[in-house]
């Protein structure tokens, strides 16, 4: 697999049914959520690794191993996972990856300051659209190192990269690629060093099929 793969899914027709897809340890942390939303978000969201697993080759016993910073991957294959009601996203690849997803919806550029550096901050300061595309550059890349956006965003400018639907960039030596997705409100990145960027929508009956 010398490609990275992104599925998509829409959480929204997930129950109860589906937590017996769930190892026991899972189960309680999915129960302890409060709002629906999440509970539909974290099930989709593991269930669609599974599938993007099982559809890939390996096997249903997968176990889980970490980085330095925590960040959770599995022999011979890196994943990232995101979600914003309703979609989860999953990116999987023989070589790490990042990816975010965000829904176009209130004006936060007043936070732009503390994360953009100045020339981005002037792209995006008036542009929410912008804003958001930045901010999944951003996440995207900092969830393919497995830092995380809040250790850290002033290493690297993407303000020449705002608003590109893909677009490669050479950092620490290697060639980044970032693919942009839309869907309706919602924006999406994928940062990978496969130059292979595929997207898959998967519903959810599918998922419950190959399951």
């Amino acid at each position: 697999m010398d490609e990275c793969l992104v599925y998509i899914m829409n959480c929204s027709n997930i129950d109860k049914h589906f937590l017996r897809f769930l190892d026991t340890d899972r189960v309680k942390k999915v129960k302890k959520y409060r709002q629906i939303e999440d509970f539909k978000l974290s099930i989709g969201a593991y269930i669609l690794l599974r599938y993007a697993l099982k559809k890939n080759g390996f096997n249903d016993h997968f176990k889980f191993k970490y980085n330095e910073y925590n960040k959770p991957f599995i022999d011979e294959c890196y994943f990232s996972i995101s979600h914003k009601y309703p979609y989860s996203v999953v990116a999987i690849s023989n070589k790490e990856v990042g990816i975010d997803i965000e829904k176009i919806e209130d004006d936060k550029t007043d936070i732009a300051r503390k994360f953009f550096l100045g020339n981005e901050y002037l792209k995006v300061k008036n542009n929410i659209r912008l804003f958001y595309d930045l901010w999944c550059i951003k996440e995207s890349y900092y969830k393919y190192k497995g830092t995380g956006i809040f250790l850290g965003t002033k290493d690297v400018d993407f303000s020449l990269n705002i608003n590109e639907e893909f677009f490669g960039k050479r950092i620490d030596n290697k060639i980044l690629n970032f693919q942009k997705y839309t869907i309706s409100d919602y924006l999406a990145r994928v940062c990978s060093e496969n130059r292979t960027i595929k997207l898959m929508e998967v519903n959810v009956d599918l998922v419950n099929k190959i399951l």
